[in-house]
């Protein structure tokens, strides 16, 4: 019998501040219920910028089980997430691969968390040069 290598997605995009909140990018994602089935290597997971502005990406996975009805996240190298890191242009989609690095034990299905945080951009503004009141 065939138990399929589940990852189940939780999109979270972090933000810091609420200034850095009202300026979120907006960003589509699918699928959202992505699976690794057992003879697969790997599946695709897309990130998609409606913005107008270029974003930037940072893709975790992370183990993830429920004990007593509460969520509990663990750092995990079975499954990994390529690029973890990514820029996206306006208007633009980028593919992150969804890498199975060792298989579960046999008969059993483990499940992840893909957590995937905008990374925030210090904006710089650019001053028009000043000029001296002599014309200098």
């Amino acid at each position: 019998m065939r138990i399929p290598f589940r990852l189940p997605l939780t999109a979270a995009l972090l933000l810091v501040g609420q200034q850095q909140a009202l300026a979120a990018a907006s960003i589509l994602i699918w699928p959202i219920d992505p699976v690794i089935e057992d003879q697969q290597p790997a599946t695709a997971l897309w990130l998609e910028n409606r913005d107008t502005k270029p974003v930037y990406m940072q893709v975790r996975v992370l183990g993830w089980r429920q004990i007593d009805g509460k969520d509990d996240y663990s750092n995990q190298s079975e499954v990994i997430a390529s690029p973890p890191v990514a820029s996206i242009a306006p208007g633009k989609r980028q593919l992150i691969r969804l890498i199975k690095q060792t298989p579960p034990p046999a008969g059993q299905e483990r499940a992840y968390r893909i957590l995937i945080d905008e990374v925030p951009v210090k904006e710089t503004t650019v001053h028009p040069r000043r000029r001296r009141p002599d014309g200098g």
